[in-house]
């Protein structure tokens, strides 16, 4: 049985990770769906015969859905460490080989630890009188969320610079540097319940004179839907002086180089996307054929 050009990505060896610079785009009507509708899509076919071809490509399009779900939903977006999210530790997944090839390469070119907030159990107090969380927690979770996000970014610096320094001692009191939230925007998507459970990841959208755009989704596992965007506007401050600063060189260069990872990511699960979409429409041939 010979296997389509897709199916033959998901199953191939480790080779060099080769992505062209793409911008990513933000949530489109279609992208919204498209992990529900995928789903629809296999799930109608079960109801008809499929020969061995079509059964193997609704094997691997059914299998990345539930191992790679969070990197098809929202990493055609940029978001970074939707793959931290799968688990405790994304190391362990891979030596238990429950990562794919090229997961794991993608993996390696980002590196672990981008996840905001990985799987965390929404917390009884979180609701309000009506049964939901209570719409002012999503900020508070955007907020860990974006200090994570920043703690890790700092990383990227060279061990023992200043300029890692402060940008690690952003989530500590008394220092001389620091991020304030000049503006928070929250779009309401779905509503969390206790006890289900939620991640958030964060992207970077421009880096101006003054302040940094950011983007914050809270994601809900149970649902595998957004609950919440909430868009940000972050000014860089000097406690010393009392006043916002410029963009400091250094983490604009910085920011800069995490909006070209997520232009890679993006890249990356774009294409992991259309290969799910190719396996699920070689699957839809048994819907086409004359004897149905």
């Amino acid at each position: 049985m010979s296997l389509s050009k897709p199916a033959l990505r998901l199953l191939r060896t480790p080779t060099a990770l080769k992505v062209t610079h793409r911008s990513y785009s933000t949530e489109s009507a279609a992208s919204k769906h498209w992990l529900s509708t995928t789903t629809a899509r296999l799930g109608k076919c079960m109801f008809h015969g499929a020969n061995p071809s079509e059964v193997r490509s609704a094997s691997l399009a059914l299998s990345d859905l539930a191992t790679n779900w969070r990197g098809l939903l929202l990493g055609p977006e940029g978001f970074l460490g939707t793959t931290d999210a799968i688990g405790e530790s994304a190391s362990a997944l891979i030596a238990t080989g429950s990562l794919d090839n090229e997961v794991i390469e993608r993996l390696h070119a980002t590196g672990e630890g981008w996840a905001g907030i990985k799987r965390r159990k929404v917390a009884w107090g979180d609701q309000d009188c009506f049964g939901h969380v209570n719409n002012t927690r999503y900020l508070f979770y955007a907020e860990t969320s974006r200090m994570n996000f920043f703690s890790r970014m700092a990383g990227l610096l060279e061990r023992g610079t200043e300029e890692r320094a402060m940008l690690e001692g952003v989530v500590e009191p008394g220092q001389k540097f620091g991020l304030i939230m000049k503006r928070g925007d929250v779009s309401y998507k779905l509503a969390l319940r206790y006890p289900e459970y939620y991640s958030t990841f964060h992207r970077v959208l421009a880096v101006k004179k003054h302040s940094i755009e950011l983007e914050s989704l809270v994601l809900s596992e149970t649902h595998k839907r957004p609950a919440a965007r909430i868009f940000e506007d972050i000014v860089t401050f000097d406690y010393t002086a009392n006043k916002k600063i410029e963009v400091p060189q250094w983490l604009r260069s910085t920011l800069e180089k995490v909006i070209r990872m997520q232009d890679e990511e993006a890249q990356f699960w774009k294409g992991r996307r259309s290969d799910v979409d190719e396996l699920v429409q070689e699957t839809e041939g048994c819907l086409r054929r004359k004897e149905l």
